[in-house]
């Protein structure tokens, strides 16, 4: 039997997918603009402080796993080796990055970030927080979490190979919490229940803020 999905014109459940699926494509285009135009300013404030953006994702890793190696620094931002060594040359120069001598294998040497860096990236990351905040908080209750249960229910779904799943990890580090999507997803048998506890405090009717 068709759907009446405007007045006066039949549609069939395909139509009406298709209709949906459409929609979904566009708000999803329109989503990533904004994402990119979010990601420009903070390009902007990077500049600000002569970082690009890269600079600024090895910074933010460096803080996350304070005294790891080059190597580390390379696979957490999935870059070659030379490609992570002339990055922290950039940073040392800046002030923001400094090496020493790992105590138990001098062949090795470790990064931290160092108090100016530190400061950058805080403010750097708090401007861009204020602006996800202040679009988050015209949000309802209700509607803020339908936002978020509904990208992690779609994040479920499309993150369904393991492959995909490593690649777009965070490698957060320290700013790593219990309740981390990817280590869920990673978990397998443990995923269900994770599941099951969204859908609990999407039901539940509690605000997220």
């Amino acid at each position: 039997k068709g759907i009446l999905l405007i007045p006066g014109i039949e549609l069939s459940v395909e139509e009406k997918m298709e209709r949906y699926l459409l929609e979904l494509e566009r708000l999803m285009d329109l989503f990533s603009r904004l994402i990119n135009m979010t990601t420009l300013e903070t390009l902007r404030y990077s500049r600000e402080y002569h970082l690009t953006v890269s600079q600024l994702r090895g910074l933010r890793f460096l803080k996350q796993h304070e005294d790891c190696l080059v190597g580390d620094l390379a696979n957490g931002l999935a870059v070659s080796y030379p490609a992570a060594s002339k990055l922290i040359n950039r940073l040392i120069d800046r002030g923001m990055t400094q090496r020493r001598d790992d105590e138990a294998d001098r062949r090795n040497t470790r990064l931290r970030v160092t108090l100016k860096g530190g400061e950058v990236l805080e403010t750097i990351e708090e401007k861009r927080r204020t602006e996800i905040a202040q679009v988050f908080l015209r949000l309802k209750g209700d509607e803020q979490r339908f936002l978020t249960q509904g990208l992690k229910r779609f994040l479920e779904a499309a993150l369904s190979d393991e492959a995909i799943i490593d690649k777009i990890c965070l490698h957060c580090g320290t700013d790593h919490f219990d309740d981390c999507l990817i280590n869920k997803l990673k978990a397998g048998d443990k995923w269900e229940r994770f599941r099951k506890k969204n859908e609990r405090e999407f039901s539940s009717g509690e605000n997220v803020l």
